[in-house]
């Protein structure tokens, strides 16, 4: 067993397709089922799910998988640590961002390339939850998420901001129904015709808590996934949303949607960094919150 089938075999898991996971391991397909086939024999078990196509894992694989992601995190720790003693950090580092802090991210990001420009920052947009079990299967490094919810007790915290929320509201539907003001409260909003995030987004949580304990509910015409696509049909003039005011403040919203702060109650969530205890911490991890620290003081 040598740390490249591990890689091979984690490639394989995320890209869900032999294809695709060569090609991100910049090796041949072929090369590719010979390594995990190897594997296979010298551990005595199954760990692919084989057919015309790539089927998932075995249920021996994923356990396999879920140790071979551990040693690649350590041995990638151990790579930074050396680079980290020469004084040359380098390595890539694997973020998870919730949707609404993508905007914030590039506070954090651009600083950190710019200080180590010899690491490399692989960003994706995952849900709270997405985040958590990522990391706690080491296919993220860090994430950016709300601090408000419960999270598992091996994760460690820094808070970076507070997240509040705003109505976007049509302009049309402004002047008719609250034309000259400036903010709106939470019972207002929730009788406006409403497109809003999934259920499964903790954001979407928040608005229907809070309305819970104002003994009001929502059920929006339009769901999505996408903050964007939300912007799109309130631009459309027939749809408002709620959002937080940070990602809102961050697009360019046209004359024709006013922003509209929400009270009673006012509400607000803290954002921050997520990551994995551990003895000794990742260099990349370790300097990225120190960095966010500088930041956000």
């Amino acid at each position: 067993m040598d740390i490249k089938q591990l890689r091979f075999l984690d490639a394989l898991a995320q890209e869900k397709h032999f294809g695709r996971a060569a090609a991100a391991c910049f090796i041949t397909q072929p090369t590719l089922s010979l390594r995990i086939r190897q594997l296979e024999n010298e551990l005595g078990i199954p760990l692919i799910q084989r057919g015309n196509r790539f089927e998932g894992l075995t249920p021996e694989g994923e356990r396999v998988l879920a140790w071979a992601r551990r040693v690649l995190s350590n041995y990638e720790g151990l790579q930074q640590e050396i680079s980290l003693i020469r004084d040359d950090l380098h390595g890539t580092l694997k973020l998870g961002i919730i949707p609404s802090a993508l905007p914030f991210s590039a506070q954090l990001t651009t600083p950190f390339l710019q200080k180590y420009p010899r690491v490399a920052v692989i960003s994706r947009s995952d849900s709270a939850d997405e985040i958590n079990q990522a990391l706690e299967s080491f296919a993220l490094d860090l994430g950016i998420s709300y601090l408000s919810r419960q999270l598992p007790k091996n994760l460690q915290t820094q808070a970076l901001y507070c997240e509040s929320y705003v109505a976007l509201v049509p302009k049309a539907m402004y002047e008719q129904r609250f034309r000259e003001r400036d903010e709106l409260t939470w019972l207002e909003a929730a009788e406006l015709p409403l497109c809003l995030l999934t259920g499964d987004m903790h954001n979407r949580w928040i608005i229907e808590d809070t309305l819970e304990k104002l003994g009001c509910s929502v059920q929006p015409q339009l769901q999505s996934s996408s903050l964007m696509t939300l912007y799109a049909h309130v631009m459309s003039g027939h749809w408002a949303t709620i959002v937080p005011s940070f990602h809102a403040q961050s697009v360019a919203i046209p004359a024709s949607v006013k922003i509209l702060a929400l009270h009673a109650p006012y509400v607000e969530h803290p954002v921050g960094l997520i990551w994995r205890e551990a003895e000794p911490l990742s260099p990349l991890v370790a300097a990225f919150c120190a960095m966010a620290i500088q930041v956000s003081a």
